[in-house]
């Protein structure tokens, strides 16, 4: 990286609305699964015991709203987690710019009084705060808690899924899968459009993807305690869940890719799914201004021609780097040099 640019932007109020409520077999401790404990909060839920369809009815409510929040600039922040015997865990943080505590209650209001109706009985009239999350994050700290052992698959949903009602259904269906298979569910809504972003998000490495998502999702594996403690073969089974539930999610977004930071590093077809069409153009630089492949990392343009070689063939950085033999194409179009200068 030789150049960067930066926008700047004057500080902007956000509003946080926070909600969760459960599904779980056995009643709660708290009274009727139906009926609101004294001191519930904005953030309470009552447990949906028993019955695991008002539950997703609930989740399903929830991600219909992903547009209304978007076009207003907002995001979501969203987690379904399994839980023990079977349980399971809906918790969601709406995130909603320039809106006070009221109008931010106002705006929400509609989802509250939507599960309100099918049996999740949450509190009708929640309380926003505000927004604490830019002075206490590692984005202002500097503080990184280190690596951890969780592995992951992630998706990005396009807006289009959300228009039309039978996509929809089966994209909801898809996401439900995940979960059912004892995958976190995580998702962050959003939206980021080239007519939002301008320059000069065209001139970027950015999937197109991207642009066209309003929902980022990660299907994360959490009991997984890292290689150090989990055999090639159980991890084989383990990928092959995660490769089933990643699949529901490809299936019902054929066009679209994977936000490269946050993905799984086997991603099949990684080069169409983190970099679109530009992958072709970024290859061109690589290679002209890295000839040697010096600087390597795995699913990365240009990494096809190296790959890492460990004893078991699991997915680790433990192992000497070796060459593929792979065949550039683009090496074989007539009438181009091999020079640096005339490749990019």
């Amino acid at each position: 990286m030789t150049s960067a640019v930066v926008k700047a932007y004057p500080p902007t109020p956000v509003t946080d609305v926070s909600l969760g409520f459960n599904y779980r077999v056995a009643a709660p401790t708290n009274g009727s699964a139906l009926t609101p404990p004294a001191n519930a909060t904005s953030a309470d839920g009552i447990y949906t015991s028993n019955n695991l369809e008002t539950f997703w009815k609930g989740v399903w409510l929830y991600q219909r709203i992903t547009p209304i929040v978007v076009d207003a600039g907002g995001t979501l922040y969203s987690y379904v987690r399994p839980e023990a015997n079977n349980g399971l865990n809906f918790t969601v943080i709406i995130k909603l710019p320039l809106k006070n505590t009221a109008q931010a209650a106002e705006f929400v209001k509609p989802l509250y009084t939507a599960l309100n109706k099918i049996g999740i009985l949450v509190v009708a009239n929640p309380v926003p705060n505000p927004d604490t999350v830019t002075s206490t994050s590692v984005m202002k700290t500097g503080v990184w808690s280190g690596p951890k052992n969780t592995y992951f698959g992630s998706r990005l949903l396009p807006r289009a899924n959300w228009d039309n009602d039978t996509i929809y259904n089966q994209t909801f269906a898809a996401i439900r899968a995940t979960a059912d298979l004892g995958f976190t569910y995580h998702s962050v809504e959003h939206h980021a459009p080239l007519s939002l972003v301008g320059y000069p998000g065209d001139m970027n490495s950015i999937t197109p993807a991207w642009r066209a998502a309003i929902s980022h999702v990660t299907i994360m594996d959490t009991t997984f305690t890292g290689f150090a403690t989990t055999t090639a073969a159980d991890f084989r089974v383990r990928y092959a869940r995660l490769t089933k539930a990643m699949d529901g999610l490809r299936a019902v977004t054929p066009t679209s890719g994977a936000y490269f930071n946050e993905a799984d590093v086997q991603e099949p077809n990684w080069q169409t799914t983190f970099f679109g069409p530009n992958y072709s153009r970024l290859t061109r630089i690589k290679r002209a201004r890295d000839p040697w492949g010096l600087f390597w990392a795995p699913t990365t343009p240009g990494s096809e021609f190296w790959k890492l070689v460990t004893q078991d063939d699991l997915p680790t950085q433990n192992g000497p780097l070796c060459q593929t033999g792979y065949e550039d194409p683009w090496d074989k179009l007539e009438g181009e040099s091999k020079t640096g200068g005339q490749r990019v």
